[in-house]
Order: C-alpha cells, then sequence, then structure tokens
C-alpha cells in the first residue's frame, strides 16, 4: 500500500551494496523518512519501516548472491582459460618429444654415415655413392616421420625403436 517504502527499502539496499559505510547513513535516514511518512499519511510506523527495512535486506542479499555468482562465474571462466592453456602445453610437450624422440636418433645416424662416406669418397667411390644414396633415403623418412610426429599420427613401439636402435649401431 506504500510504494514510496518500498523504493526507499531499494535505495537502502542498492546503497549498501556500493558503498557499504553509506548504506547505514541512508538506511538511518531513509528509515526514519518512512516513519516520518507514515505519521505524516497516518499509516503504520511499524509497518512502513518493516516494508523499507524487509525490502531493503532483500535487495542487498539478492546482490550479495549475484555478486557471489558473478564471481563464481569469473572463476570458472578463469578455470577453461588455465585448462586450454594447460592442454596446449601438453600437446607441445608431446610433440616435442615425439620430434627429439625421431630427430635424435636419426640425425645421428646421418651424422656417422656422413662421415664414413666422405672417409670412403676417395678409397671407394661406389661404396661412399651407396652410403650417400642411404643418408637421403634416411633424411627422407625422417623428414616424413617428423610430419607425422608433428600431426600425431606416430606411435613410438618396440619395434620402432629397436630398428632405430639397428640403424645406429649398424652404422656406427
Amino acid at each position: 500500500g506504500e510504494p514510496w517504502a518500498w523504493v526507499a527499502g531499494f535505495a537502502i539496499g542498492a546503497c549498501a551494496l556500493a558503498v557499504p559505510p553509506a548504506g547505514v547513513v541512508v538506511a538511518v535516514g531513509l528509515g526514519a523518512m518512512a516513519a516520518a511518512g507514515a505519521v505524516v499519511f497516518d499509516g503504520s510506523v511499524v509497518e512502513n519501516l518493516g516494508f523499507a527495512l524487509g525490502s531493503a535486506a532483500v535487495v542487498w542479499l539478492t546482490g550479495l548472491v549475484l555478486g557471489w555468482l558473478l564471481g563464481l562465474v569469473w572463476a570458472a571462466e578463469a578455470g577453461r582459460e588455465a585448462e586450454a592453456d594447460l592442454v596446449l602445453a601438453q600437446e607441445r610437450l608431446r610433440v616435442s618429444r615425439e620430434l627429439h624422440d625421431v630427430l635424435g636418433h636419426r640425425l645421428g645416424i646421418i651424422a656417422l654415415k656422413a662421415e664414413l662416406a666422405a672417409d670412403l669418397a676417395a678409397t671407394d667411390p661406389a661404396r661412399s655413392a651407396a652410403e650417400s644414396g642411404e643418408i637421403r633415403e634416411i633424411a627422407a623418412a625422417t623428414l616424413a616421420e617428423a610430419r607425422r610426429a608433428v600431426h600425431g599420427e606416430t606411435v613410438a613401439d618396440l619395434a620402432t625403436q629397436i630398428a632405430s636402435a639397428e640403424l645406429v649401431l649398424g652404422s656406427a
């Protein structure tokens, strides 16, 4: 029945949310005005104060809950961003491991075979040419395997690792 008491309550609650110390001053001031309005307009002082302060409490609590929910939304968004960053870092780490596995062994083989081909160039040109051909084949296979590793298509199994070790040991 007293719409201004509801408006006063809304103002009290909003001020208490915006600036808590000012909310107390506004609550006292508007509460006094609600009581004075009840006296002037021949209403119940207790009822008007109840409307004003009750609606102030509802607005204030609603604002606190909404602020808390907003904080939860921000925290969830930060969590999603952190998760995306973690997934990206894990993928980079996986690619790094794959490339290390692929390139580390194969580049060692290529270096050994190149050294052998250089040593054989003067004494056995045919074998040097054969070693150079193997170097090209290993380099091409390494490039293809590195591309597969970057695209996540490699699986480092035991047989591949043994074959790679045999190549290194055979070249040595």
